[in-house]
């Protein structure tokens, strides 16, 4: 598994308070807590069936699928994660977690085109978001968009100024781009803010 991928999908145990735009079925905040509980216990195959019937009760809610997709990715099962957050994307209220789960399942598969639609979907809600931005460098690189990659690490940089691997990427992509004095400066950068990426 891609590690900058693995980091961005993001796993949801709680869900919001009730009277929030999403009302949740008594039910179904049961199960939900039900597979929560079980989650944090490794007893994955409870999880699941707690959070598929929760979602029978409310499929509205977007929390559900990022926590059932979540666990079939842990578990390698990248098809199953990315059918359950393409489903809570078609059904669900828009979701920035959600959008960028699907995003990254799809760029796990291969789905390049797919997961950069997704990305795009997570920016529109949250611009600035230096997470959603390296990924969305990292798809616009496997679609050999890499000027556009460019453009999205170094607004990441920007967003979020003092994480070292956003530098590093920044430093990678400008070194493949043959923009060497550039690349040096966010090696810099990078080893300034953190002492063990010397090495790299």
């Amino acid at each position: 598994m891609r590690p900058l991928i693995a980091s961005l999908l993001v796993v949801l145990l709680a869900l919001p308070a009730a009277g929030q735009a999403t009302d949740i079925p008594e039910i179904a905040r049961s199960l939900v807590e039900a597979g929560d509980q079980a989650r944090r216990a490794r007893r994955l195959d409870e999880a699941i069936s707690s959070y598929q019937r929760a979602l029978a009760v409310a499929p509205r809610v977007a929390r559900i699928y990022i926590n059932l997709g979540a666990i079939y990715f842990e578990q390698g099962k990248a098809d199953e994660a990315y059918d359950v957050f393409t489903r809570g994307v078609q059904r669900a209220a828009p979701d920035r977690t959600l959008f960028a789960n699907a995003a990254a399942a799809a760029q796990q598969l291969g789905k390049s085109s797919e997961a950069l639609a997704f990305i795009d979907r997570a920016l529109a809600l949250e611009r600035k978001d230096a997470a959603l931005l390296a990924l969305r460098s990292t798809i616009l690189r496997s679609l050999q968009r890499n000027d556009e990659a460019l453009t999205a690490i170094l607004e990441a940089t920007k967003a979020d100024p003092k994480d070292a691997r956003l530098q590093l990427s920044a430093g990678n992509l400008l070194l493949s781009l043959g923009r060497t004095d550039e690349a040096t400066a966010a090696y810099r950068a990078a080893t300034t803010l953190d002492k063990s990426l010397l090495r790299a």
